[in-house]
């Protein structure tokens, strides 16, 4: 600047001075402008965000009410415990098994609430569950509300956690009151089939079938215990003329009455009385040497004769009469079979039948 005036380099200056200020004015609305645009953006970036947040909030209301709905309209009882065992929620039908309200419920130990024998024990299924994080299932008895004990299909499950951590299980218990009922009346109906398989339906002593099996797993029973069998065969004496005098029906009551008495007098543990085919019965006496056999075939003959029956057809006694073939033998022995203990108990039958009936004989190899 000269004498005041400023020269031209000083112009030049304050041109430079005010065009860098103009530029920074410039560059700092650029500034002002992005930042603005970068707000209004992240703005409307929040308000779908915050949309978005509330549309979920009422889906997760909505799926949540649809949840509940579902929940307490199960007709199985349901409940959710964590991994302390504690209950966290559980369903109508839940509350109505054991007869509390929720309040009751929520918040206390599972074994609180069911009092059943496998609670606290190594055979928990709900610490199995959690030990294993695998759904079991099992029967078990389940002392509901009205104290009285119902049988529940128990199914757990473990529900997971984000991290594949279990968080608690959910258990569903079934009634199947019903279902044992029918296994039980399955059972029932498996039993009587079986036992027709092997009694005679007339006398309702064994068959010839389970005669026949008997006889062969006494043989060889008897055979590995080096121990005595004995067969008894009987016949009702003159059975025929009865049929003819008296008719089936009469001599079907007659059979009925000597199977009966031929059971009572055989009926150790092992013993086995059988009708062997018409008026033909059997008598298996494992452990049974000649003189027990005597004293069991004694037995029976007398016990028919005191029966009093009336036979006036018979040309031994006014009532029915059995004779009776006795077989024992000492097992096991060079030359026996259960044929040959069939054959000599005939013999001896036929032998008694000889000798006037009403009698019993025994007949032994060698």
């Amino acid at each position: 600047m000269v004498s005041g005036k400023p020269t031209y380099e000083d112009l030049e200056k304050k041109l430079g001075d005010l065009e860098n200020e103009a530029h920074q004015r410039i560059k700092l609305m650029e500034e002002l402008e992005a930042v603005q645009q970068d707000y209004s953006e992240t703005t409307q970036q929040m308000e779908m965000a915050i949309e978005r947040a509330n549309q979920m909030a009422a889906e997760a209301e909505v799926a949540n009410l649809e949840f509940s709905q579902i929940f307490n309209t199960v007709t199985d009882a349901i409940w959710v415990i964590d991994k302390q065992q504690k209950v966290l929620r559980i369903n109508k039908a839940f509350s109505t098994m054991i007869q509390k309200n929720e309040s009751e419920v929520i918040g206390r130990q599972c074994s609180e609430i069911l009092n059943n024998p496998l609670c606290n024990s190594p055979a928990c299924p709900m610490q199995a569950v959690m030990k294993t994080r695998k759904s079991l299932e099992l029967d078990t008895d389940i002392c509901t509300g009205n104290g009285q004990t119902t049988p529940f299909l128990l199914t757990a499950t473990p529900f997971l956690g984000f991290e594949g951590k279990p968080m608690g299980i959910l258990a569903i218990f079934k009634d199947i009151t019903e279902r044992k009922h029918m296994e039980a009346e399955l059972q029932k109906a498996n039993r009587e089939l079986t036992r027709l398989t092997v009694i005679d339906g007339l006398t309702q002593i064994a068959n010839r079938r389970h005669f026949d099996n008997t006889l062969q797993k006494e043989w060889n029973r008897m055979s590995r215990e080096s121990d005595w069998l004995s067969l008894i065969l009987c016949d009702v004496d003159f059975f025929k003329r009865y049929n003819d005098t008296n008719g089936h029906q009469m001599g079907d009551e007659c059979l009925k009455q000597v199977a009966l008495c031929i059971a009572e007098n055989a009926k150790r543990s092992g013993d086995l009385a059988a009708r062997y085919g018409g008026e033909e019965f059997a008598v298996i006496l494992p452990g049974t040497d000649s003189a027990g056999a005597g004293v069991v075939a004694e037995k029976i003959r007398q016990g028919i004769e005191n029966l009093k029956i009336p036979h006036v057809s018979s040309a031994v006694c006014p009532h029915v009469t059995l004779s009776l073939g006795v077989t024992s033998i000492k097992l096991p022995e060079d030359n026996a079979s259960r044929e040959s203990l069939l054959s000599l108990s005939d013999e001896a039958l036929y032998l008694a039948k000889e000798q006037g009936r009403n009698r019993w004989i025994i007949k032994n190899s060698g």
